[in-house]
């Protein structure tokens, strides 16, 4: 497992995300859009759990299907920006 992660640092998808700043901060931009609007879903979520927000909805309609193909999109998109980026040169 120890020469995985260097293995992983030279690729070239690795050394193309870590060499340009563009893409660097498009891929931290799209990390951080993601992670709010699932932080953001979860919050409410909870809210309507605890009765404080939308009391008269019913739990399902608040928080809905999560929709399994739109998760795992989403998962499989945040691990390939956690394992390729890297910080500027």
């Amino acid at each position: 497992m120890a020469g995985f992660f260097p293995w992983l640092e030279s690729t070239g998808i690795a050394t193309t995300v870590r060499d340009s700043l563009l893409l660097t901060s498009t891929l931290s931009a799209v990390h951080l859009l993601g992670f709010t609007l699932i932080t953001g879903g979860a919050f409410v979520s909870n809210l309507r759990l605890l009765g404080v927000l939308l009391p008269d909805r019913r739990v399902l309609d608040v928080s809905g299907d999560a929709g399994q193909e739109r998760c795992l999109a989403g998962r499989t998109l945040h691990s390939q920006i956690i394992l390729s980026g890297g910080t500027p040169s």
